[in-house]
Parts: C-alpha cells; sequence; structure tokens
C-alpha cells in the first residue's frame, strides 16, 4: 500500500511536503525528517519563504547508487527527493541521507533567490560546493561521497582554472564525468573552495551561502 499523494502542512502553512508513491509504513517518519530538516535549514540559513518538498518514490537508477537517493531544487521555492525503497538501508536512508540532501538544495534554493542561476563554470562550482558544505556543516559525522578525493586532482583542476569565468561549459561533464574529468569533480573543487573560504573567515552559513562566487573564490586562496 502506497500513498498516491499526502500532504502535511506545517509550519504554518510555509511548506508542504508531498509524497508520491511512498510506501504507507515509512510516510509518517519521512514527514518528520523532512519538516525537521527543513527547521534546521531555515533556523541556519535564515530563510522563512514558502518551501514545497516533493518526494518521489524512484527506481534505483534515478538515484545517486552509493546513496540510494537523490535530489534537485526547482526555481526558489521547490525540493524534488528521489528515494529508491527497495535498498536494505531504507531506513538508513530516511534517517541520515534525507535531511542532508534537503540541506543540499535549500541551500541551492536561497542562492536562487539572491542571485537566480549562475552562467559560468566557476559559478557552478561555487554553488554546489556550498550546497555540500552546508549540507557537512549541519551533518558533520556523515561522508559525503561526492566530494572525496580525486585521481590526478591537481592535473584536472588545471584543466578547469582556463574554463572558470567561461559560460557554455559543459555541466554534466564537470559534475558527472567525461573522459578526461573524473565523475564529481566540480563537487569536489567547490566544496574545497567553499571550505578552504569559510576556515579562513570564519563567516556564519547565512552570511556565507548568500556570498557571490567570485568573492569567495578569491577569498579562499585556493590553488589545487
Amino acid at each position: 500500500v502506497c500513498f498516491e499523494c499526502s500532504m502535511a502542512f506545517c509550519m504554518g502553512k510555509k511548506e508542504n511536503i508531498h509524497l508520491i508513491g511512498v510506501p504507507r509504513r515509512y510516510a509518517k517518519n519521512i514527514e518528520d525528517v523532512a519538516v525537521a530538516a527543513l527547521r534546521v535549514g531555515r533556523a541556519e540559513l535564515r530563510f522563512q519563504a514558502y518551501v514545497g518538498i516533493v518526494i518521489v518514490e524512484s527506481q534505483g537508477f534515478l538515484v545517486i547508487p552509493e546513496l540510494g537517493i537523490g535530489g534537485e531544487a526547482v526555481g526558489t521555492s521547490g525540493i524534488v527527493v528521489r528515494i529508491d525503497f527497495t535498498r536494505r538501508d531504507i531506513r538508513r536512508i530516511i534517517s541520515e541521507e534525507l535531511p542532508a540532501v534537503i540541506y543540499h538544495e535549500f541551500t541551492h534554493l536561497v542562492r536562487e533567490r539572491v542571485f537566480g542561476t549562475g552562467s559560468t563554470l566557476l559559478d557552478a562550482f561555487v554553488s554546489e560546493g556550498m550546497a555540500c558544505f552546508v549540507e557537512q556543516s549541519l551533518c558533520p559525522k556523515r561522508r559525503i561521497p561526492y566530494v572525496s578525493k580525486i585521481k590526478n586532482e591537481k592535473r584536472v583542476w588545471s584543466k578547469a582554472v582556463p574554463l572558470l569565468l567561461r559560460r557554455g561549459y559543459d555541466h554534466a561533464g564537470w559534475f558527472f564525468g567525461v573522459k578526461a574529468v573524473p565523475r564529481w569533480a566540480g563537487y569536489r573543487f567547490g566544496y574545497l573552495i567553499v571550505s578552504k573560504f569559510a576556515a579562513v573567515h570564519r563567516t556564519p552559513l547565512f552570511r556565507l551561502v548568500r556570498m557571490r562566487a567570485r568573492d569567495v573564490f578569491v577569498g579562499s586562496g585556493y590553488a589545487a
């Protein structure tokens, strides 16, 4: 038995949690975890605008294989989360991965409100790096696979440097891998840039997520 569509109205109706195809036995837990994560995200990032979350039952090939879950931010107020409920570790996914995905995508919503969609490779690096940094800051015991060290890191970074301010870059290649660029390279470089900036400047999260990509990059002094 599953919920075709369930809505949880909470926190003064500032967000709707929509569950589609979610097995009934997990629905209440998922709603509770999602609402709690939104409360933390709002408090840490000082963001009070409306947010709607759609959590969808998904096939394994539509989620991150290592995690059993995937997400995306939609516009300035929407988050879509896909979960593979056939996984044996589904309860861990709900308790550990779901909050992290919400923090990650919530960060994108904040930055989209402030800056709109970035246009350069540097914008993309810092945007994803910022989301990963927030994710790590709010879930410090969780390992994020897509910010792990990549093969030939310095060499790959040297390929990125002349492209940083370019529009029309290969987004899929830099974030999901092509022959010359390892999978998740963009997440890795973005996270290193943002984490180095944060270590030097001790900027609170709510201010950090509202900083321009170029300012974060220059202030980080990052050079692989």
